[in-house]
């Protein structure tokens, strides 16, 4: 299985909050194993990381200023690869980058779900 980062637009109308797929370059954040083996890691904990983390139990699910909080994080873990990962990582935490840039282009509005 594929954990996937999708960014969207909530909207608001008589019927309640509904969600519009903001397209992106990729959606692509890792594979399934990867909740465990790199985003829930040690070394991710160390970092002082929470959100990112927790993908080792759930899914995530951030909006408003909680997007910037997992930018940071990203950025973090992204300054901390090693060589050998980057070539690997650097595009998949730039896809769960360009999806916080497209949410966060709504504003309060925005969401990013990596699942």
């Amino acid at each position: 299985m594929t954990l996937l980062v999708t960014a969207y637009r909530i909207t608001r109308d008589a019927e309640g909050e509904k969600t519009e797929r903001i397209a992106c370059q990729s959606d692509l954040a890792g594979f399934e194993e990867t909740r465990a083996t790199f985003y829930g890691q040690t070394r991710a904990r160390a970092l002082g990381l929470a959100m990112l983390p927790s993908l080792a139990t759930s899914n995530i699910y951030a909006r408003g200023c909680e997007l910037e909080k997992l930018r940071a994080e990203v950025s973090l873990l992204m300054a901390d690869l090693s060589p050998a990962e980057i070539s690997y990582w650097q595009s998949r935490l730039t896809n769960i980058l360009h999806a916080i840039d497209a949410a966060s282009a709504y504003g309060p509005d925005g969401l990013v779900i990596i699942d």
